[in-house]
């Protein structure tokens, strides 16, 4: 039977599990998830310039299988929380001209932020808010993430554990 001595993040997950996998198991075969058929291209390369950043992440190179199309990535700045809405609502606006029929999917790092979604329809889109953690593995025609701020309940959070997760898992 195999232990393992490795700590786990403060999210709960062990990336260190996967990286010294070898060392506390014994030879294995490392096979990557290397292909993407979710995103565009552009896409994967700023997602894996973002994810290396992480030192404990392993190495790879992603490729898509899709065609890349638009501008992959806006970023909207604002000078306070309170013109978060007329941002987004502009922006959901202007969606709805230039991309009718689409799907939009707001997330937020955490159900809290669900108080940025502006109110009121946007004839042609459909618009869902999600929490990062709630979307994984669906899809929507374009993501808005509303309040990538640092802070306590910003991109990384600092909240060090969940009280659910404490309760979940063993010291």
């Amino acid at each position: 039977v195999a232990t393992s001595r490795l700590k786990r993040s403060r999210s709960g997950a062990d990336t260190s599990t996967l990286a010294q996998f070898e060392q506390e198991f014994g030879p294995a075969q490392t096979l990557y998830l290397q292909t993407t058929f979710r995103n565009p291209q552009r896409i994967a390369d700023v997602a894996s310039r973002f994810i290396s950043r992480n030192p404990s992440q392993l190495s790879k190179s992603v490729v898509s299988h899709r065609r890349d199309a638009g501008q992959p990535i806006v970023i909207v700045r604002v000078p306070n929380q309170a013109a978060l809405h007329k941002a987004l609502r502009d922006h959901l606006t202007h969606l709805a001209a230039q991309s009718p029929g689409s799907s939009v999917d707001i997330l937020g790092r955490y159900r809290r932020d669900r108080q940025f979604v502006p109110r009121g329809p946007f004839d042609g889109l459909t618009v869902t808010f999600r929490t990062i953690h709630a979307a994984k593995g669906l899809e929507a025609d374009h993501i808005i993430l509303p309040n990538l701020t640092t802070g306590t309940y910003g991109f990384p959070s600092r909240i060090d554990d969940d009280p659910v997760l404490r309760l979940a898992m063993a010291g």
